[in-house]
Formats: C-alpha cells, structure tokens, sequence
C-alpha cells in the first residue's frame, strides 16, 4: 500500500494541490489530513511548486523560458 511515510525514505513526497472544498472535507472527516500532514496541503499549483522549490532549491522554467539554473539541460514540457 502507497503511504506518504513509506515515500519518505526515498526522498519522495506526495502533495495535494487545489483539491475541490468536497474533498478536501472528506479527508478531514475521516481524521486522513493529520495521517498526511497538513503541510502537504496546497491551495494552489503554484504555492506547491513554490514549497518545492524553497526546499530543494530546484529551479524550474516555463516552456519557453531559459532556466535560472546554470547549467541546467534538461527539456522542458511542452
């Protein structure tokens, strides 16, 4: 069974971005947001990516955009 504390080891971490207000209070009724870790919780795509970046120090370009890590080759999504 996938659990965000068996990810954990490995570097790995699941995050939940604009979930719908319906769901989110289901995980909440069922006791699952402290299971998961509020922090994993984001009102936005953006502020996901943004936890993200803080934390490792990733860098990220839109496509289209150079990187604003030097050095960094790898393709972008397009």
């Amino acid at each position: 069974m996938l659990s965000a504390a068996g990810l954990a080891p490995h570097g790995t971490a699941l995050v939940w971005a604009e979930l719908k207000d319906p769901v989110r209070r289901k995980l909440d009724r069922y006791g699952l947001t402290p299971a998961i870790g509020p922090e994993h919780f984001f009102a936005t795509l953006d502020e996901a990516v943004g936890a993200y970046r803080a934390r490792t120090g990733a860098g990220w370009a839109a496509p289209g955009e150079e990187s604003p890590v030097e050095g960094d080759a790898h393709p972008r999504p397009t």
